[in-house]
């Protein structure tokens, strides 16, 4: 190997030079059974993350990232449409409004749901009851057994769905906003251009892909929810070392 050749090298050079051999200068070489063994992992080509001058801008090229896309709320009624429900014809027209949002944003928190159909129809504000009202009509399409807090767009398959949606530059999406599935998907991105991360970093900079900065007890919380979803569903693997591999 590389070190052999060295070490042979300079004994050749020693003898040319008179010196005798214990006069060359040898390469420590630590015990290879004590060392861990590598875990490569080969990057996804195309794949890139970096850091701008600013230490909160991550830029990733991804093929599984792309920015986030609000819903372009538009003007689909004044609020006596609301105060009509449950009537066939207010119900119709925003049931329409809750798919259209879905489709936009989906997977998208049933929260958010009832404050972006509420300011369609003149509301920036929504009350319990008013939300309650909204969230009674969505399709039963757009729900998952067990998800009581999103609803997805009826042809995306949850199981399989790996996408990753970014903030814009000094923009943030709250987490609890954001599907764990989502996040978990974020995570694997992570680990895979970091060639394998620790918990902390995964943790980090998925946070730092949807534009957050503070590591708050209850952001850490949601993040370690969603880790546990990585690891459960095989998005990312905990390795022997205690880094996380991706697993697409």
């Amino acid at each position: 190997d590389a070190t052999a050749d060295r070490l042979v090298a300079a004994v050749e050079a020693a003898k040319a030079g008179g010196r005798s051999v214990s006069d060359v200068p040898v390469e420590r070489v630590e015990n290879l059974d004590a060392l861990p063994a590598e875990e490569p992992v080969e990057p996804r080509r195309g794949s890139t993350l970096s850091v701008q001058d600013d230490e909160d801008a991550v830029s990733v090229v991804h093929p599984r990232v792309r920015a986030f896309v609000p819903w372009p709320i538009p003007v689909s009624g004044g609020v006596s449409v609301l105060d009509a429900l449950p009537s066939p014809s207010a119900s119709g027209r925003v049931r329409s409004a809750i798919v259209e949002a879905i489709a936009a944003e989906g997977p998208i928190s049933r929260a958010r749901l009832a404050r972006v159909v509420a300011e369609a129809f003149g509301l920036s504000r929504v009350s319990g009851a008013r939300a309650a009202a909204i969230l009674r009509l969505i399709p039963d399409a757009h729900t998952r057994q067990g998800d009581e807090q999103f609803v997805w767009p009826v042809d995306v398959d949850v199981a399989a769905w790996r996408d990753v949606r970014t903030s814009p530059p000094g923009e943030s999406r709250p987490l609890e906003s954001v599907a764990l599935e989502e996040i978990a998907n974020a995570m694997a991105v992570v680990a895979e251009l970091g060639g394998g991360v620790r918990e902390d970093e995964i943790k980090r900079e998925a946070l730092r892909l949807f534009g957050g900065k503070r590591m708050t007890t209850q952001i850490s919380e949601r993040l370690a929810e969603a880790l546990t979803v990585a690891v459960a569903t095989r998005r990312v693997e905990l390795a022997p070392s205690g880094a996380y591999l991706a697993r697409f």
